[in-house]
């Protein structure tokens, strides 16, 4: 989630990669976590999001903050809820 939101918004990015790596840490300091396991999960979840990010900008998709975008993105993501669900209960 850290490397997403600092490509997302790159002029916060030290913040977000800050906040990551503390969180990813504080589990191998407590003990919850070996600290390979944290290494190895901060590894694999930036290069997911820098893969996911790249195919997102290759694909032609803008990242913006804008209100309007963010209204359509979760009207977007209502309808097709709704679609998926009423297809669902079609079918079934």
């Amino acid at each position: 989630a850290a490397t997403a939101l600092a490509l997302c918004f790159p002029r916060l990015s030290w913040g977000w990669l800050a906040i990551g790596i503390l969180a990813a840490l504080s589990r191998a300091l407590i003990g919850v976590h070996w600290l390979t396991d944290c290494l190895a999960g901060m590894m694999l979840g930036a290069v997911i999001a820098a893969f996911l990010y790249q195919r997102m900008i290759a694909a032609g998709h803008r990242l913006t903050t804008a209100p309007e975008a963010v209204l359509r993105v979760a009207v977007g993501i209502g309808s097709a809820s709704l679609t998926l669900g009423g297809s669902w209960f079609r079918h079934r």
